[in-house]
């Protein structure tokens, strides 16, 4: 879940609503009386359908309609910081103690995320040093083979020499 919502003030104003939000107050009732037992997603998603092909002239009725609420919104909400700087002073606090609880816990993070990282290529390194001992002294165990270096040319070579010796040697 995520972090709990800032309660309000008795005194302090709602944001307002965007213009879909309007539209969707005003056409509510007409999805609802055209199939009662629809839940709130089924309206949802004919409303939102709705907007979707409405015309832009109809969509800008709206728009203004949250442009004037937004305009009240922010003087009542002006009003509000001017009579209570206390609890804006109070939230701000809050909101950089969060901050400041978030970034450590990032840090905090990278700093385990990093001694991990090292360990791992500890453990490979270690794994690696120890697989190519035990491969070196395998080796120093075997008798090493003699390896043929004679091919059929060397030796037709070899038995004409060995012959020639011979001849040379009966004369």
């Amino acid at each position: 879940m995520g972090k709990p919502k800032n309660k309000l003030h008795p005194e302090e104003p709602k944001k307002p609503l965007s213009a879909y939000l309007f539209y969707s107050n005003d056409h509510r009732g007409e999805f609802k009386k055209e199939d009662p037992k629809a839940n709130v997603g089924q309206i949802a998603k004919l409303i939102g359908a709705k907007w979707k092909a409405e015309s832009e002239p109809v969509k800008e009725e709206y728009k203004k309609k949250q442009i004037e609420a937004k305009e009240v919104y922010l003087k009542k909400r002006a009003q509000f910081e001017k009579d209570h700087p206390e609890i804006i002073k109070e939230r701000e606090e809050t909101k950089k103690k969060e901050k400041e609880e978030r970034d450590a816990s990032k840090k905090d993070k990278k700093r385990k995320d990093k001694k991990k990282e090292k360990k791992d290529k500890d453990k490979k390194k270690k794994k690696k040093e120890s697989s190519s001992d035990s491969s070196s002294s395998e080796e120093e165990e075997k008798p090493k083979k003699k390896k043929k270096t004679s091919s059929k040319k060397t030796k037709k070579v070899e038995e004409k020499e060995a012959s020639s010796d011979d001849d040379s040697d009966s004369d």
